[in-house]
């Protein structure tokens, strides 16, 4: 066996010697990686069937299967060749362009103005969609129909009630799920990733969930809580309102982004850290805040104009958690893209 690692992200592989000079993906950061090819002391030998290799002490490394070792074909050679990889020593890769590693997670069969809003449109994502959506809804259809009959069978009131409050709280909690996995988008975004991400196998439990929900509470609190405050008790949209609603478009998408990105308040909530990312991003920051807010003005003008029925709830439900995982896209998307700019060293 031969033991070598992604010279991105330090990964270890181990695989058939036979596999030696071939060529493909790290599955952890997308990285190109190449199979040394290696002198006999550097392979690993297999291990028997008790644990222990037969010429030595065990060595632990991470498998790499040949479905994740996929050999690039004519037109990925040629983006290789084209980005100015060059293969060291070794043999192995190692890049001397900032722009294919970016590349490489961010590959879009589609215009990104259309393959952005296809994110969530793969089995991961439109799973979670699927039962998130569903759960809500046959919970609010069975408390309805229970509730009807409760005029006319006044002991029903003892199952509806309980019901009522079990529904609630399973919504709670498939909220909170939803709330963490935008944030996994986020952070598979912004290490390229071009469709929602599976998560099986690493579901957060409910401390988890509600404490990343309430230390991003503040991280909300700090920014929108002042326009949404003042026009809660003025009910006034003037100057004063437009100021503080400029003020929370202006720092919230970079201080969520950051919280996110670091796990940390600290960060998040520094306006010298927060004023220098902006500043050194400005431009294209804008031209995001301008996507949030046509996306959120769009959102705005239907739910207002559109008349309520059960049906067409569910679809606009659908359709607003459909695009907070766009949105959740967009702005890991944009970290990926601009991280030499923003200097965070996550």
């Amino acid at each position: 066996m031969i033991e070598f690692q992604c010279d991105n992200c330090g990964r270890k592989f181990s695989v058939p010697e036979d596999q030696a000079g071939k060529k493909g993906k790290c599955p952890k950061c997308k990285n190109v990686v190449f199979i040394p090819d290696v002198q006999k002391s550097d392979i690993v030998p297999k291990q028997n069937n008790s644990g222990e290799s037969q010429n030595g002490p065990r060595y632990s490394t991470f498998d790499l299967t040949l479905l994740e070792v996929p050999q690039l074909d004519e037109a990925q050679e040629k983006r290789t060749v084209e980005s100015g990889n060059a293969a060291g020593p070794t043999g192995k890769i190692t890049q001397s362009s900032e722009q294919y590693e970016d590349e490489s997670g961010t590959e879009r069969r589609f215009p990104w103005l259309i393959d952005i809003f296809l994110y969530p449109a793969n089995r991961s994502g439109l799973v979670i969609l699927g039962i998130i959506i569903t759960i809500r809804w046959f919970s609010i259809i069975v408390i309805r129909s229970l509730g009807f009959s409760t005029p006319s069978l006044s002991p029903m009131v003892v199952i509806v009630i309980p019901l009522l409050c079990i529904s609630i709280i399973v919504r709670v909690i498939l909220y909170m799920f939803f709330y963490w996995y935008l944030c996994e988008c986020i952070r598979d975004s912004a290490e390229g990733g071009i469709r929602a991400p599976e998560t099986i196998g690493k579901t957060p439990g409910l401390g988890e969930m509600l404490w990343l929900l309430l230390r991003s509470c503040v991280c909300f609190a700090v920014f929108a809580a002042p326009v949404l405050g003042y026009y809660l008790s003025t009910r006034r949209i003037n100057v004063v309102f437009w100021a503080f609603f400029a003020y929370a478009l202006l720092f919230l998408p970079m201080s969520f982004l950051s919280f996110v990105m670091f796990d940390s308040l600290s960060s998040s909530l520094n306006p010298v850290f927060l004023v220098g990312s902006i500043h050194s991003t400005f431009l294209p920051y804008c031209a995001m805040i301008m996507v949030f807010l046509t996306a959120g003005f769009f959102i705005i003008t239907i739910v207002r104009d559109i008349d309520f029925t059960l049906i067409r709830k569910f679809i606009i439900h659908f359709s607003m958690m459909y695009l907070l995982m766009v949105t959740a896209h967009l702005l890991g998307w944009f970290y990926n893209r601009y991280r030499q700019q923003l200097n965070w060293n996550v």
